[in-house]
């Protein structure tokens, strides 16, 4: 599923294949009780129907509770505590939860145990935000979480993905990995969101193969 939506300026463009039938992966767009526009992007530990079911359970509580939570961290933690009565023992959550702010470009992102994002600047370079990686939900009660303010500049953009970019594999494999990500980034003739989305998609699916 590729789709485009628009935020005060941020165009952002999405994919979403599952490795099986049915996947542990989620994302999705919310408003914070400050009235900004909120993005969540989760894996949870496993595969298949009980991963599946894990993520549906966490996504509805994403919708019911980021209406009384006023930045990323507070809804991190409110969603760790519901997680440690939700998971399995040895299941957990990594996520990541972004907050745009009024003026464009200005974000504010929190983390918990999920792939850094990914950086291309308007003149093409890649880079991994320095996001302090946290611990997934459902460890541990007493996580902290931190944030990280980002200004994404006129024809930047930031890729959230989760773990099933890089460590796809080819018939070898060996795993599709960061390195190749980034390079799929900067080969993009533009940098605007489908067209990064669509040269990353084609270099994967190219590695992959059947």
């Amino acid at each position: 599923i590729i789709g485009k939506i628009w935020f005060d300026g941020l165009q952002i463009a999405e994919a979403y294949v599952p490795a099986r039938v049915v996947g542990g992966d989620h994302y999705d767009y919310f408003h914070f009780s400050d009235g900004r526009a909120g993005l969540v992007i989760a894996d949870v530990s496993g595969k298949a129907v009980s991963a599946a079911l894990v993520m549906a359970r966490f996504g509805m509580g994403v919708r019911l509770l980021a209406s009384q939570a006023s930045n990323p961290i507070d809804l991190l933690v409110t969603l760790n505590v519901l997680l440690l009565d939700e998971l399995e023992p040895g299941m957990f959550v990594t996520a990541q939860i972004m907050a745009i702010g009024e003026r464009c470009g200005d974000l504010e992102i929190a983390n918990a145990g999920h792939p850094r994002p990914l950086l291309r600047s308007a003149s093409g370079q890649v880079s991994e935000i320095a996001l302090e990686p946290g611990a997934p939900l459902g460890a541990s009660a007493q996580t902290r979480f931190s944030t990280e303010h980002i200004q994404l500049d006129a024809g930047a953009c930031l890729l959230l993905f989760s773990d099933g970019l890089d460590e796809a594999e080819n018939e070898e494999a060996k795993p599709f990995g960061i390195q190749r990500a980034c390079s799929a980034m900067a080969a993009a003739i533009s940098g605007d969101a489908p067209t990064v989305l669509a040269s990353i998609n084609s270099a994967l699916t190219d590695f992959v193969g059947n």
